[in-house]
């Protein structure tokens, strides 16, 4: 087969002007760093108190990155039972509209 090689230097040519994404490292919308998010108690078994000041979105994922629990918060500093996961330790995220938060949780 036919093989090319050059020693030029890479060059992006977009095609069009809508083909270039300004604001973006890898070309992926990312959100930005979430704040912390406080929890208590932390370690906790069967239940978490969140500080929030809203209704939102919470979300407890595993180590491996797995959504393990979605719970949809609807008032202020709520009570989650969380009784269903599994020891170990989890990243609780709470997205509401007015932002994000994030924190490590540890369920014994």
């Amino acid at each position: 087969g036919c093989i090319h090689y050059t020693f030029e230097e890479y060059k992006i040519e977009p095609r069009y002007a809508e083909d270039i994404v300004s604001g973006f490292i890898n070309g992926i919308s990312e959100w930005l760093p979430a704040q912390e998010l406080s929890m208590f108690p932390n370690p906790a078994t069967a239940a978490v108190q969140l500080g929030t000041t809203g209704a939102g979105t919470a979300t407890f994922t595993d180590a491996l990155g797995r959504e393990a629990l979605q719970v949809p918060v609807q008032q202020t500093n709520p009570t989650l039972d969380i009784s269903a996961l599994s020891p170990g330790v989890y990243t609780v995220q709470f997205t509401a509209a007015s932002g994000r938060w994030a924190s490590k949780l540890v369920v014994r």
